[in-house]
């Protein structure tokens, strides 16, 4: 018969034991910042933009990168896993932002133009490792 290890009672926390609850950030909607602030919103939207292009690229170049690992170490036990993964979850977040927030033709545009960009970026790198 297996033996199962119970954990003693002393180490549960007592029922009204308070517990140290984590507070959530003020998330405060673009268009609101965009109201109140002073600052150049055609070069913040512009900024915005190029962010989200990179975010998508980044993602598209994570999951590739994430692929080539597994086909190295399929425990995916190397140092840069952990990086990648990270910076996966967060251009992921920014791709989702664009899919769920705006229009389906401006996501298909952001989609597009990433598409190119994402090219750009592969043509000036391989020409780069052939000098």
């Amino acid at each position: 018969m297996k033996k199962i290890l119970i954990p003693e009672r002393k180490s549960f926390p007592k029922i009204g034991t308070p517990v140290k609850r984590v507070t959530e950030v003020e998330k405060i909607p673009m268009s609101q910042i965009f109201e109140k602030a002073k600052f150049d919103r055609s070069r913040m939207a512009f900024l915005v933009n190029v962010i989200f292009s990179l975010s998508d690229i980044i993602h598209g170049f994570a999951i590739d990168a994430e692929s080539e690992l597994k086909n190295v170490d399929p425990g995916l036990r190397l140092e840069l896993r952990h990086p990648i993964e990270r910076i996966k979850i967060h251009a992921s977040e920014m791709v989702r932002f664009v899919d769920e927030k705006t229009s389906e033709s401006f996501s298909e545009g952001f989609g597009e133009a990433s598409d190119e960009m994402r090219e750009l970026i592969l043509g000036y790198y391989s020409k780069l490792m052939k000098k």
